[in-house]
């Protein structure tokens, strides 16, 4: 049964940034891909998820070599990967309305589809911890929960007294530790609950991507490496020449790996 849920907008906080921390960061591989790197994803073994512009998907080790190839099942550029429960890694495909659970392996399901009647144009889509799908659904402008079992929608929530419905730029989402995260480029970090019902924003803009470890979320911008505590919004922030130009950055396992352009770069990464 859908339910709506009726908007409180959530209130701006103020991040408290903390600098000066000592931190180790010591260069330990480096990797390329064919062509510009697209999406990326960690599991819980350090293993890392990238893709690229033709949608093969590039499974790499702790040190950056390369453990496995997928090929497409289409070609096009993959909208997002989620490897975080490992044993299903879920792709989907913006352009063709169709997502994948792929194994460990990078062995394929078959193609679904979301209900024709219930969606009408995922723009971004992330699985839910239940194993259903959250998406953001440009016809009506909405936050969803697609029940894939029974090809409905379980949760309703309208965006458009969050966001302006003429001026937005989400590119990502993941649901984490009971909590959704959508990245809106032009207004920040929204956060909502397991409900779907809106908590508050980070207001940072102009990131194309966000990845979390422990209780932080963690992006790179403008050259620096940002740690934000999702419980007290309390901010660590490290400046580096090495996150020069870079994109993306994820921390697993002591690990911190950057995305800039083709490359993936690994440290050793420690906070003192």
């Amino acid at each position: 049964m859908e339910r709506n849920h009726r908007l409180v907008l959530g209130f701006l906080f103020f991040l408290i940034t903390v600098t000066g921390y000592s931190q180790v960061i010591k260069p330990l591989s480096t990797s390329k891909i064919p062509g510009q790197i697209g999406c990326v994803s960690s599991d819980a073994y350090g293993f890392m998820y990238l893709t690229d512009q033709s949608g093969n998907i590039y499974k790499l080790d702790s040190v950056g070599k390369q453990f496995v190839l997928a090929s497409p099942p289409r070609r096009g550029q993959i909208t997002s990967i989620e490897a975080s429960r490992n044993v299903n890694i879920f792709v989907f495909y913006s352009e063709y309305q169709v997502y994948y659970y792929y194994d460990r392996f990078l062995m394929q399901s078959q193609s679904l589809t979301f209900s024709n009647s219930t969606v009408g144009f995922a723009r971004i889509a992330t699985p839910s911890l239940d194993q259903n799908v959250w998406l953001v659904d440009d016809q009506d402008f909405s936050l969803k929960k697609y029940n894939s079992t029974y090809l409905s929608v379980d949760i309703t929530t309208p965006l458009d007294l969050i966001i302006d419905p003429e001026v937005y730029d989400m590119n990502f989402m993941r649901e984490y530790q009971n909590l959704l995260f959508i990245n809106d480029a032009n207004s920040g970090v929204l956060i909502f609950d397991n409900m779907g019902n809106y908590k508050t924003r980070i207001p940072v803009k102009g990131l194309k991507y966000i990845s979390f470890s422990g209780e932080d979320l963690v992006y790179i911008k403008d050259g620096s490496l940002y740690l934000i505590n999702i419980y007290t919004y309390k901010e660590r922030k490290y400046t580096n020449d090495l996150f020069a130009g870079a994109t993306a950055a994820v921390l697993t396992n002591k690990r911190l790996h950057v995305i800039n352009k083709d490359t993936l770069f690994i440290y050793l990464f420690e906070e003192k």
